[in-house]
């Protein structure tokens, strides 16, 4: 029984061998391992059977000796699949489109967002993509509540996210941390500090104050009361007003990588096409391309058909090349590049403070550079803030 199903699966044929010397050719099969079976005698030869593999090998060797073969009935697996292989190949081929498509849910395709108000999805999809969550991403391999809590780090604008994933598509719920409410200058407040520093000068236009010149105050602390008593004794709730310029101190680094820095482009750009299907990219286009080394940039232009994207679409490789300098020149480029970004930081971030000082430190870790800049600045710190109950509870006179 064994021994058929065997027979089955690889295939038989049978054949006839007529004229020449069909025994010697037999015994030579024994010898050349070619599989001969129910050997029988006929009035004009021998009738066998051989597995379909060998039935080359012994056609061949029957012109040796003078033989004549006659390829007679053929069975087994690979003769039942030869002759309906066209019946299997339409449920093959959905077999075939079921298992790509059910391949292609491990990967990404759309990332949706939900919850923002104030913060722009391109800002929240771009902390997403350095987390590697971007199309195309195999979302096995991913722990999504990692990367809920890289991107929290990230964008403290948030007090909540998650991701839940759909199949392909990814949804990031948001929840945006509540800022401060807005003081009407009709309503009762107070001024606290903004931040940290020592009060250098104080006017107060409305209100009660609580602090006064050359005091340090921190942040938070209330420096100008929103309430006050009249001569009569009553509690009055009024709008607080009031310009603090305190003495701040805070610092600021920014870092670079130097081997970035050393490399200066040559001018030398090539382009080069690709089509690229489930991560699998074929190229279009075959550029000459300049010896040396260069950084590569990728640009993927996805299929899209009625707001979906698809995993499959066409890209570009941009090659730039550069030469490396020297490790003192890319320090001293690194260092100017360092002091332009805090020139900007300084028009972007500082513009409402009058800079007193500052004290530079420069150091160099595992190739990174980085700049500190100790700052002694003056800046208004008062800030308006609600009244609280457990400050002050209004009595029936007050207004």
């Amino acid at each position: 029984m064994i021994e058929k199903f065997f027979y089955f699966l690889k295939g038989t044929v049978s054949f006839t061998a007529e004229n020449g010397f069909p025994e010697r050719m037999i015994t030579q099969c024994g010898r050349e391992e070619l599989n001969v079976f129910d050997v029988s005698a006929t009035d004009t030869g021998i009738e066998a059977r051989c597995f379909l593999h060998d039935f080359t090998k012994i056609k061949l060797l029957s012109q040796k000796y003078g033989v004549t073969i006659k390829k007679g009935k053929q069975n087994g697996f690979p003769v039942v699949l030869r002759r309906y292989k066209y019946r299997f190949m339409i449920p093959g081929m959905l077999l075939l489109i079921l298992l790509l498509l059910l391949f292609s849910q491990s990967f990404l395709w759309t990332i949706e967002i939900r919850g923002n108000r104030t913060l722009s999805d391109n800002a929240i999809l771009a902390v997403l993509n350095e987390e590697g969550l971007t199309q195309m991403t195999f979302l096995p391999n991913l722990d999504l509540r990692m990367v809920c809590e890289e991107v929290m780090l990230k964008l403290p604008q948030l007090s909540f996210i998650t991701l839940n994933r759909y199949g392909s598509r990814v949804e990031a719920v948001v929840a945006e941390r509540n800022l401060a409410p807005q003081i009407q200058s009709n309503e009762p407040c107070d001024i606290v500090a903004a931040e940290d520093g020592v009060i250098r000068s104080i006017e107060v236009y409305n209100g009660e104050e609580t602090t006064a010149s050359g005091y340090a105050v921190q942040k938070g602390e209330i420096l100008v009361h929103g309430h006050y008593q009249t001569k009569k004794g009553q509690e009055r709730l009024v709008h607080a007003d009031a310009k603090i310029i305190a003495e701040i101190f805070f610092e600021k680094t920014i870092s670079i990588d130097l081997e970035e820095v050393a490399k200066q482009e040559t001018g030398e750009i090539t382009n080069r096409s690709f089509f690229y299907f489930f991560g699998i990219k074929i190229p279009l286009s075959f550029p000459n391309e300049p010896t040396g080394t260069y950084k590569e940039e990728w640009k993927e232009r996805p299929f899209e058909l009625c707001g979906k994207t698809f995993p499959f679409g066409t890209a570009t490789l941009t090659k730039r090349y550069y030469t490396n300098t020297d490790e003192a020149t890319a320090k001293e480029n690194g260092e100017a590049i360092l002091r332009r970004a805090f020139t900007q930081y300084e028009i972007e971030e500082l513009s409402d403070c009058a800079i007193l000082s500052r004290e530079t430190n420069i150091s160099v870790n595992n190739n990174v550079l980085s700049m500190t800049i100790q700052y002694t600045a003056e800046r208004d710190i008062a800030q308006q803030a609600e009244i609280t109950l457990q400050e002050f509870t209004a009595s029936p006179e007050s207004n």
